[in-house]
């Protein structure tokens, strides 16, 4: 099952051989993890990608005795802290599975071999890396130009995933707005 949702993953950036597949299969190990499992802690170098098959998980950082809920991620999708995976420094963000997760867990440095052997595994992950990117730039747009009832009527339109599977005290971090506010939008929407 794992294989098929990487299949899909993968194809929708770029198409990737079978041998290149495969490649990625032999050095992956494929993981069921708990709701609340600590994939990196903060001050962690990240060693590993991960691909989430199945489940729900955040990243999240501490400020000023807050947490503070950076992304949320869901099925299917790749998940980490980029910085501390390329650069290998410590990572100033955790990593917590939400929900129960099924994981593909690929190390760094047989990953970053594969781009040498299969350009196409460079290429895909270049292209990965552009959509996150897409991704963080609308995200700071509303963030810093939207209503909390705008940032909320967002995500109700274009990722339903996380209203309907998170709990509303991360969704009120990830919007940057207090759970009292979230409840008042909430009530008014509904």
């Amino acid at each position: 099952m794992a294989l098929f949702h990487l299949n899909n993953y993968l194809s929708n950036y770029y198409p990737v051989s079978v041998e290149a597949r495969n490649a990625i299969l032999k050095i992956a190990e494929f993981k069921e993890c708990p709701p609340k499992t600590m994939l990196l802690q903060e001050g962690q170098v990240q060693k590993y990608l991960y691909y989430l098959n199945k489940g729900l998980a955040r990243g999240y950082y501490h400020m000023a005795d807050k947490e503070i809920t950076l992304w949320i991620c869901y099925e299917p999708d790749t998940l980490g802290n980029s910085d501390s995976f390329f650069n290998q420094v410590p990572s100033d963000v955790g990593i917590e599975t939400i929900e129960a997760c099924q994981l593909l867990i690929v190390p760094r440095e047989p990953w970053h071999e594969l781009y040498d052997k299969y350009p196409e595994i460079e290429r895909v992950s270049r292209l990965v890396s552009q959509s996150n990117v897409q991704k963080l730039y609308r995200r700071i747009k509303i963030l810093h130009y939207s209503s909390p009832e705008e940032k909320y009527r967002y995500l109700i339109e274009n990722e339903p995933q996380i209203i309907q599977r998170t709990p509303l005290k991360f969704i009120a971090s990830y919007l940057n707005i207090t759970p009292e506010t979230l409840s008042r939008i909430r009530a008014k929407i509904f």
